[in-house]
């Protein structure tokens, strides 16, 4: 086991899965899409590489994003 492994749970991941399926609502277009494809590809291996934590900062902030309702 890695040290990303370790420190990353299965619910991070499945919290990027779903951060991924609500990135191309708030972000439409080509950044929406590479938002999403870069949640899901961290939820599948990519975690094992991340010293740093970004990918699940952001997602958290979609999380909160797609929570407020829409004004």
């Amino acid at each position: 086991m890695t040290v990303g492994e370790q420190s990353t749970t299965a619910a991070d991941r499945s919290r990027c899965r779903i951060a991924a399926a609500h990135a191309q609502a708030l972000q439409p277009g080509a950044l929406g899409e590479l938002i999403e494809r870069e949640l899901r590809a961290w939820a599948d291996f990519g975690y094992q590489f991340d010293g740093d934590r970004l990918v699940p900062q952001l997602a958290d902030e979609i999380l909160h994003a797609a929570s407020r309702p829409a004004q």
